[in-house]
């Protein structure tokens, strides 16, 4: 799982560039499950230039709207019975927008009780992730985005590796995002690779 806190220019920035890496995925025959708060309501010129045949790519894309921490995680749960269409990446843009179906009074409880919903979906999010891999026989990717909230706001340590967590500011292309990942599938099958030969050692 990739984490990349704050914004770039701009959550449409941001969001541009997220489109650009699931359309790299759906180009390469993988679907991707994109997580926001809003529809989508436009297609930039920047997007349209990339791509040929840009209507068949979205075909790939299903994106679920999600305003609230309770809306997603039920979506997220869900995705781990789906027998079909399975996702090879899922996207969570602005992670730390969502908003809560059951507000407390007063504001410092309700945001305690937003870390801990957050945290809920965190997990559920990483778990899923993990069964998604199982069931395809192949690694489920996953980038989270933020709008940048404070680190104490919600508990990216417990879910992301440091070398996994990107500064939007250090973000110039969807190269980089991409870059990051490839290293990490490669970790990724090397630890699988030693774990095969340790078994069959036994």
């Amino acid at each position: 799982m990739v984490l990349i806190e704050g914004q770039l220019g701009g959550t449409e920035a941001m969001h541009d560039i997220l489109f650009d890496v699931a359309l790299r995925y759906t180009g390469n025959g993988i679907r991707v499950v994109f997580f926001r708060k809003t529809r989508v309501e436009r297609v930039s010129d920047y997007i349209r230039n990339q791509f040929s045949g840009l209507g068949e790519l979205f075909k790939m894309i299903i994106f679920m709207y999600v305003p609230t921490v309770e809306g997603a995680l039920k979506r997220i749960m869900d995705l781990q019975s789906w027998e079909n269409c399975i996702p090879g990446l899922l996207i969570f843009e602005s992670f730390d927008l969502l908003g809560t179906e059951r507000p407390v009074e007063p504001a410092a409880a309700n945001e305690e009780a937003m870390i801990s919903r957050r945290t809920l979906l965190l997990s559920a999010l990483a778990d899923t992730v993990r069964t998604i891999s199982v069931k395809n026989k192949r690694t489920c990717n996953c980038i989270v985005t933020t709008s940048g909230s404070s680190p104490e706001a919600i508990p990216y340590a417990m879910f992301f590796q440091q070398y996994n967590v990107l500064q939007a500011a250090d973000i110039l292309s969807s190269s980089d995002i991409l870059k990051v990942m490839t290293e990490m599938q490669s970790t990724i099958n090397q630890q699988f690779e030693q774990e095969s030969s340790c078994d069959k050692g036994i």
